[in-house]
């Protein structure tokens, strides 16, 4: 992260510019206002002095809960008090039963093993932790030993698992810890089954906007700085990727003064908008008024004409020899009363969908009811959100 001073004087107003080293960033808040530039931001977006200043006076080093001694407790289990508060951590998470029957979950920052074991009592079908605290896992291990913990990176981990690997996910005071979180991020959407949750919880420094807050912990050679997002930036890095709902408050945690909160995240579907009506109904206008909001328009008028144009399928050179470009209407017949057919102009449509973000699809075809809802199941089938606009 870097961020820029600007000072603003009433005989100068040019902008002069300096850049401001992360770990410094709290010492060199001078000016009337500042811009803050998050790693996710795309834009600079001004915040006055005053308001900084507040976060600083709340930003105070203090000492780390302790998580490697070997005689020391971090999880908080039954009978023996941790420095970190599981039990409100896991009651804050509010995770329904029918998420747990059955899953298969990943804490990925799994310390002790103190949310696998709940996981396990409750019905969950395989637990995986993964952490690289050898001490913790060891402990893990003991405590949950038909579950599987694993000493490894995030990131490997994540890149060597199979897309849809697990139902229910987790990740507790842990993704400061990531620097590469735009990647880690990106590899959980991958291996979360549809349909699949992912619990996040973490420090979050208010409702600012495109800011980072750094915070110092530590003291001597254990210290380091972490940087926390606030509700704004978190929004912003996780939207593209997932549905974000917010929970509530989670619970607070030695050593950093930075309130704690809890979300639950779904991946996010592909969007598909059917455009129906008969011809000249305005179907592809109010398409293309619809693709400029980033949709790829798929008109499938277009896509047969083109079809039959180049003729590079059996089914391409049969409809064009039997008819005209401009009789769609005759070639929709054509292909509605033979099932052969019909299978394979489907797979040519579903092909133009592959490799696409959201899309906005129309044509004279999809008025046929039967064979529309072939199409959405298709398409929903391949991890779109359908909806039909009539």
């Amino acid at each position: 992260m870097t961020s820029t001073e600007t000072e603003h004087t009433p005989d100068n107003h040019e902008q002069q510019t300096t850049f401001v080293e992360p770990k410094t960033f709290v010492q060199k808040v001078k000016s009337k206002r500042i811009y803050v530039y998050a790693s996710t931001a795309v834009h600079k977006v001004p915040i006055l002095r005053d308001t900084i200043h507040k976060i600083i006076n709340k930003i105070k080093a203090r000492p780390m809960a302790q998580k490697t001694t070997p005689e020391g407790q971090y999880q908080s289990v039954v009978g023996k008090d941790g420095s970190s508060n599981s039990q409100g951590k896991w009651d804050a998470m509010k995770v329904p039963a029918n998420e747990i029957e059955g899953a298969r979950v990943l804490d990925l920052g799994c310390n002790e093993g103190f949310f696998i074991e709940k996981f396990m009592s409750l019905g969950a079908s395989a637990a995986t932790g993964v952490d690289k605290d050898t001490i913790l896992l060891d402990r893990a291990r003991k405590r949950v030993p038909g579950a599987n913990f694993v000493d490894a990176f995030w990131d490997d981990f994540l890149g060597a698992q199979a897309d849809n690997s697990f139902d229910l996910i987790i990740m507790l005071s842990a993704i400061h810890y990531a620097p590469n979180y735009h990647q880690i991020l990106r590899k959980i959407n991958r291996v979360l089954a549809p349909g699949g949750t992912f619990y996040l919880e973490g420090s979050v420094g208010g409702f600012l906007t495109n800011l980072l807050v750094p915070v110092d912990r530590g003291q001597g050679a254990g210290a380091d700085t972490v940087y926390h997002f606030t509700h704004a930036s978190f929004a912003r890095i996780l939207s593209d990727q997932f549905t974000l709902r917010y929970i509530n408050r989670s619970v607070d945690q030695p050593g950093d003064p930075i309130p704690r909160h809890m979300y639950k995240l779904t991946p996010k579907l592909r969007t598909c908008l059917i455009v129906t009506g008969a011809s000249a109904s305005g179907k592809t206008t109010l398409s293309q008024r619809i693709e400029l909001a980033d949709f790829t328009h798929i008109e499938i008028d277009k896509l047969t004409k083109m079809l039959m144009q180049t003729k590079l399928t059996g089914l391409g050179r049969d409809m064009a020899e039997k008819f005209s470009p401009r009789q769609l209407n005759k070639v929709y017949e054509y292909l509605l009363e033979d099932q052969t057919r019909l299978d394979q102009f489907t797979k040519y449509l579903i092909r133009n969908c592959k490799d696409t973000k959201d899309i906005v699809m129309e044509g004279v075809i999809l008025n046929d009811d039967a064979y529309r809802a072939r199409i959405i199941g298709l398409l929903e089938d391949d991890g779109f959100f359908v909806r039909t606009i009539v």
